[in-house]
């Protein structure tokens, strides 16, 4: 009896179910109660690091070049400024550099031609003067994505979590004189590059060859700093274990779009741990005409 009862009971309402279903306004109902109970949509990227970051700063294959013009202000290793000059950095990417340095009127050249560093008036440079010439080329965060354009090798290096920065904080241990102490940590995410400049020398030996590592914002896919070590004696090799390697990095900062392009108006380098040199820019043009010849060495 109670069976019959409880199939009555469902017949009855399929019954309603279906009244309500042919009228309009049930209809409404209906679609209100199903768009509660289906699952929302999932927008999926597949998007890794490195491509969430181009998205960011709207990087693409159309950028082909650029012109920078600041200035370049020099630290000594107490962090106290010595000079400044008027800088016009033109780049031609993936591997063509000109820096022009205007010291009160005087203008000092330099650059890269794909294959070698060189300075204008000097038959010959020294090994270290080359290699600061080719890491010009490093200090920016588009590098990254011309890198990986260009086919270099790519991997994600998890998390770096830095303390004393920004931002956030956690608490730490007590101080020894009974107050509280804390620690400011910022996380952000690691992709490393490889990054190759010149052609191999002798037995395939890259003359500039260096694992860039690059610090990208977790929420907003910004590229805020890029790292490497370079040998303090330039004429040894990062893989040489007995070679001593000096820390080298970049900081970038104040964004600013340039057609689109999120780039930074300052940038700070690091050498050693200690700031020795800062470019703070007051323009940038994208997809400038340039000739090559601008790049080649004309001391040739």
């Amino acid at each position: 009896m109670r069976s019959k009862r409880s199939l009555a009971i469902a017949v009855g309402a399929m019954l309603l179910l279906c009244v309500v279903a042919v009228s309009n306004p049930g209809r409404r109902a209906l679609a209100r109660m199903a768009s509660v109970m289906a699952p929302a949509p999932v927008t999926q990227t597949n998007q890794d690091v490195e491509q969430r970051a181009k998205a960011r700063h709207g990087w693409g294959p159309g950028i082909t070049s650029s012109v920078v013009r600041g200035s370049i202000i020099y630290y000594d290793p107490n962090g106290m400024p010595v000079r400044v000059a008027g800088v016009t950095i033109y780049r031609k990417h993936p591997d063509r550099l000109r820096v022009e340095l205007d010291r009160a009127g005087e203008v000092e050249t330099r650059g890269f031609d794909g294959a070698g560093a060189w300075k204008a008036g000097a038959e010959t440079i020294s090994e270290e003067e080359a290699r600061d010439i080719r890491a010009l080329l490093r200090v920016f965060p588009e590098r990254l994505f011309v890198t990986r354009g260009a086919g270099a090798r790519y991997r994600e290096a998890g998390q770096r979590v830095d303390e004393d920065v920004v931002e956030e904080t956690v608490p730490i241990a007590a101080s020894p004189n009974g107050e509280q102490g804390r620690r400011r940590v910022k996380v952000t995410h690691q992709v490393e590059m490889e990054d190759e400049l010149g052609p191999r020398g002798e037995q395939g030996r890259a003359g500039d060859r260096r694992l860039v590592y690059y610090s990208i914002n977790p929420e907003d896919a910004t590229v805020e700093a890029a790292q490497w070590l370079e040998p303090l004696d330039p004429r040894r090799e990062v893989e040489d274990r007995s070679a001593v390697l000096i820390d080298s990095r970049v900081e970038f900062g104040d964004w600013r779009r340039v057609e689109g392009a999120l780039l930074p108006f300052r940038i700070m380098h690091q050498w050693g741990g200690r700031v020795d040199y800062e470019i703070r820019v007051s323009e940038v043009l994208v997809n400038q005409e340039m000739p090559d010849t601008i790049f080649q060495n004309p001391n040739r």
